[in-house]
């Protein structure tokens, strides 16, 4: 059982025994004010009921998997419920047990004027088993409202091609002409499917027209038009088209895999049959939906994306994403392994492992996993990155910086697209005590970017620590703040080199504004008592200080504190 599972029964059971309690106080009043011998209704962890609770508790939280297992135990006790049955099926394909949710669909039926997914799962299932007249029948069964607007007719289209009706398949998407926004789906499955049926000439222009309007070029359009291109034997015009919009230097896993089309020999078919063109909709509904902030039903879509063509490893990389964003990271680790090592997502997929491993404090794990890539793969820098990122996590800063000096010197010649690298050495440095080396890569990187408000806060607030370039400071960290005026750390810098250059009442103002915005960190109400002390403002400075020391400072920082709650600043 997963620490997350363990965590949802024991809440489940706390739901339950709140239930419990609930109908036993019901079932009292009710034998002492009516005199019959009515009995609270079952409400064991067992129960139907204990199922639903422990299933919604699981769903609040993201736990999709978990919800699944509860609601289906739930329907175990209680088949006949209907309703229970149509909380349940969206979880379950939510969890990726899509047979078990098209199970259900079906009893469901169309559910009604708003309830789409039902019908629309099965259909999914018919075509991935070739029953395009079943699809069909389910298909009419969708109301054409919300993601369906676009997934109904696409999905239509694709039953007819399995149907052996290209024309028709047309057809069903010139529904899509009503709306602007349509276009690109339209546009897209309409050069697929005329690709796949044999009018390349209308593929093409439709491929075009994709690509020519900037408001309609993508990714997969760009990928699809370039293995169209590649299929066709022009093979130079699919190179320059994937240069001119996919630049290999990118570093994207989906750029990476686009163009990995030119490495195919023969050149394979984006979408060779009806049920991989119904996959192609999911992913990009399911992309949408996930930009969109509907985690659940984004993960809907991307399942069923999966079950209807599992070879969409990019689709597995976004249920990893997900599930991350939902904290399952168990769930996420073993969705990630899902993912072939040898392809290009698979590379993507490793280093979300490392990273989940990292944040479930697995770090020799993880630490082992990102070492062995950096091995693996000479050339590219972004697991030395991470495993530097992830050592300055666990404050081993020499280790960190020396991971980040491999990153630098395989990158070769500073680009202003690595500043980063620099910076984040310059934070390791620092930290290892390394002043001279720490201001070298603070002082490159801005070079690189030299309005970039990280770099400038950072640099300036430690000249500021160490009393070095105070007015060269002070400029920057205003140019920093004009940068984000929002952002408490930057202020606190502002206000603490105005401290230092006297400018008590000017640190006050800028304090107080960083306290409002970061009102729980420990140096910023240190800072801020320190101001209020200079300025007189005594009482409050010694709240100030208490606060800090309420936020658990460094150690380190801890005794400085606790001499000036007792003695207050020394004159200046």
């Amino acid at each position: 059982m997963s620490p997350q599972e363990t965590k949802t029964r024991a809440v489940a059971a706390g739901l339950v025994a709140i239930a419990m309690a609930a109908a036993s106080a019901t079932a009292a009043a009710a034998t002492n004010g009516l005199g019959d011998d009515r009995v609270a209704p079952e409400t064991t962890a067992d129960s139907p009921y204990g199922g639903y609770l422990a299933g919604l508790y699981a769903r609040a939280t993201g736990d999709s998997r978990s919800a699944a297992e509860f609601y289906s135990r739930a329907i175990g006790d209680d088949p006949s419920n209907i309703e229970l049955k149509r909380n349940a099926y969206r979880l379950t394909l939510a969890a990726g047990r899509v047979d078990e949710a098209v199970a259900l669909a079906r009893e469901i039926g169309s559910g009604g004027p708003n309830d789409g997914l039902a019908p629309l799962s099965v259909a999914i299932s018919a075509i991935r088993s070739g029953n395009f007249e079943e699809a069909e029948e389910w298909l009419d069964e969708v109301p054409l409202s919300g993601m369906n607007i676009l997934l109904q007719p696409v999905a239509m289209a694709w039953v007819r091609v399995g149907q052996g009706q290209g024309d028709r398949a047309i057809e069903e998407l010139e529904t899509l002409r009503r709306s602007e926004q349509s276009k690109t789906f339209r546009l897209f499955h309409q050069a697929l499917i005329q690709g796949l049926t044999e009018k390349p000439a209308e593929a093409e222009a439709a491929y075009r027209e994709l690509i020519e309007d900037r408001a309609t070029r993508s990714l997969s359009a760009v990928q699809a038009f370039a293995n169209f291109l590649l299929r066709s034997g022009r093979r130079d015009e699919a190179v320059a088209l994937l240069d001119e919009n996919l630049p290999p230097e990118s570093g994207s896993a989906l750029v990476e895999d686009a163009r990995s089309v030119l490495e195919q020999d023969p050149p394979r078919p984006l979408v060779s049959s009806a049920a991989q063109g119904v996959g192609e909709a999911l992913n990009g509904a399911a992309r949408f939906m996930a930009q969109n902030g509907d985690r659940e039903t984004a993960t809907i879509y991307a399942q069923l994306a999966l079950y209807i063509s599992p070879g969409l490893d990019s689709v597995r990389v976004l249920v990893g994403n997900l599930e991350e964003s939902a904290q399952q990271w168990e769930a996420a680790i073993e969705t990630y392994r899902t993912v072939p090592p040898g392809t290009p997502f698979g590379w993507n997929a490793r280093l979300r492992i490392a990273a989940t491993l990292s944040r479930l404090e697995q770090t020799s794990e993880a630490r082992s996993l990102l070492r062995a890539m950096a091995d693996e793969q000479p050339q590219r820098t972004d697991a030395l990155i991470q495993l530097g990122d992830l050592l300055r996590g666990e404050k081993q800063w020499r280790e960190s910086a020396d991971a980040y000096t491999r990153a630098i010197d395989r990158a070769g010649p500073p680009i202003e697209a690595n500043w980063g690298y620099y910076y984040s050495r310059g934070i390791a440095f620092e930290r290892a005590k390394r002043w001279p080396e720490a201001e070298r890569d603070f002082l490159q990187a801005l070079e690189l970017q030299p309005e970039q408000p990280q770099v400038l806060n950072y640099l300036g607030y430690s000249w500021v620590e160490q009393g070095l370039n105070l007015d060269r400071a002070r400029a920057m960290l205003e140019r920093a703040v004009d940068l984000r005026p929002r952002d408490g750390y930057i202020i606190d810098s502002l206000g603490w080199v105005l401290y230092r250059l006297g400018d008590y009442d000017g640190a006050v103002r800028n304090l107080e504004r960083a306290i409002g915005l970061q009102p729980a960190d420990p140096v910023v109400n240190e800072h801020l008592g320190d101001a209020y002390w200079r300025v007189g403002r005594k009482r409050e400075a010694r709240f100030q200080w208490d606060r800090a020391l309420t936020f658990k400072p460094d150690a380190d920082l801890v005794p400085a504190i606790q001499r000036k709650l007792r003695n207050g600043l020394q004159d200046i």
